[in-house]
């Protein structure tokens, strides 16, 4: 009976599977790699995610069933507050996705999708009942900005961020801060805005880019300063959140 169940299950590519983490969530947690990225970000660090597929000589991503994750991840229940699934993006194999929340939710675990925010309101609203919050990355407001930063739309990610803001549905927003981008103030603005006035408890995190590892477009670009940290900080605290974060 448990082999038809899980021949019956979407597959899915699974990059990896962290046994622990701790900035990945609350509390010590499990995190679920998946494969393929719908984002060509300049400033990737993981370039090998980004492809959806298997890569058959090494053996890497390959096709495992909702069922056969959850098992591994049982492995570690005792030592964890919980699972979150990222990526890669996580949402760019839906049905699996959903399969696999659905899966780890009937174990009574605690759930988080970290995602780039690409995806349309349907499917949020299909995911939303299985799971416990979402992290979502906000790269730029500025559509033309976004194109270049990652080769898509930004229109979708806004979207997101409002609806999961009105509805609070965040653990956390992150945003990647490129020394010398054109609007990373405008970005932590808006964001910072659309927060303080759903979810004003909402951890917005303040990612200091870093050119360790980087094979995009950004790779010969420094660290920013502390002292442009330190003003886009003020900005998110000035619009009235309780939780900024400069990592």
């Amino acid at each position: 009976m448990k082999d038809q169940v899980q021949n019956l299950s979407p597959m899915g590519y699974v990059r990896r599977i962290l046994p622990f983490s701790s900035v990945d969530g609350p509390g010590n947690r499990t995190i679920i790699f998946l494969q393929g990225c719908s984002f060509r970000c300049g400033y990737c660090h993981n370039p090998e995610t980004i492809a959806l597929g298997s890569n058959l000589s090494t053996g890497e991503a390959p096709l495992r069933s909702p069922e056969d994750v959850v098992q591994e991840v049982l492995k570690y229940r005792l030592f964890i507050s919980g699972v979150t699934i990222s990526g890669g993006e996580c949402t760019l194999q839906p049905e699996f996705l959903l399969a696999l929340v659905k899966a780890l939710k009937r174990e009574d675990l605690d759930v988080l999708i970290d995602t780039n925010g690409d995806f349309d309101q349907a499917f949020y609203e299909c995911i939303k009942p299985w799971v416990d919050g979402f992290m979502l990355d906000v790269k730029t407001v500025n559509p033309a900005a976004h194109k270049i930063l990652t080769g898509e739309n930004n229109q979708r990610v806004l979207e997101n961020l409002q609806r999961m803001a009105q509805e609070q549905t965040l653990y956390e927003v992150r945003t990647v801060i490129v020394p010398e981008w054109p609007d990373n103030a405008a970005t932590v603005s808006y964001v910072s805005r659309v927060l303080a006035a759903h979810a004003p408890e909402t951890r917005y995190k303040l990612i200091r880019f870093r050119p360790h590892g980087v094979v995009g477009q950004f790779k010969d670009k420094t660290m920013p300063s502390h002292t442009e940290m330190e003003k886009l900080e003020k900005i998110a605290l000035e619009t009235g959140l309780k939780q900024v974060i400069l990592v």
